[in-house]
């Protein structure tokens, strides 16, 4: 009986370990993505800046006014 109980508790304790180990690589791939993103997010960031600049001033040539949506989106408003 001792026996078949220490087995058990091995093979919990390995699939315990299996589990921790599959948490870090998934950890580590979801902080390779974070880093991707930021990346990417520190290229479109100036872009962004430059087109926001060029809307303002453009923005006196418009006909109708714009106006921002509370998710960030233009619209031009009657």
């Amino acid at each position: 009986m001792a026996v078949n109980t220490m087995d058990a508790i091995k093979k919990k304790m390995q699939a315990m370990k299996l589990e921790k180990e599959n948490a870090f690589d998934k950890a580590d791939q979801l902080e390779q993505k974070l880093n991707e993103q930021k990346t990417v997010f520190e290229q479109v960031r100036p872009r962004e800046s430059h087109c926001y600049s060029d809307l303002w001033t453009f923005r006196p040539f418009l006909s109708s006014p714009l106006d921002v949506s509370p998710s960030g989106v233009w619209f031009i408003t009657e």
